[in-house]
């Protein structure tokens, strides 16, 4: 902490107690048996990303479904187009499943393609 009550000082403190309030939440949202000194140093260098900060693997029926479902509740859409939508979905599913061996696709891994039409 840097002394005296001069502008440079109290600024100073003030960007300490930012840089270690940001290290305490980092440090809090681990858990004590996983942290490493790798793990330390990434929280130090501002590079570390608690686990329920990182985005989550959503397949992409299971955010065509949540979606769906939201859009029924919401009385977008009859319960009849929600039906038969979520029907095509698992059938989708089934075939992903069968051609990819279990392993379904996330949202992460998809990439827009432009169309040529």
């Amino acid at each position: 902490m840097a002394s005296g009550n001069t502008e440079e000082s109290l600024s100073i403190n003030a960007e300490l107690a930012a840089f270690k309030a940001g290290i305490m939440e980092q440090h809090g949202k681990c858990k004590p048996e996983n942290l490493t000194i790798t793990l330390i140093g990434s929280i130090l260098k501002g590079t570390h990303v608690a686990e329920e900060d990182r985005p989550r693997m959503v397949t992409l029926v299971d955010f065509a479904l949540e979606y769906l479902e939201s859009r029924f509740l919401k009385k977008q859409i009859t319960y009849q187009t929600y039906y038969n939508h979520r029907s095509y979905l698992r059938v989708f599913s089934d075939f992903e499943r069968f051609h990819t061996g279990g392993k379904s696709m996330t949202l992460m891994k998809l990439n827009p393609v432009k169309s040529s039409i």
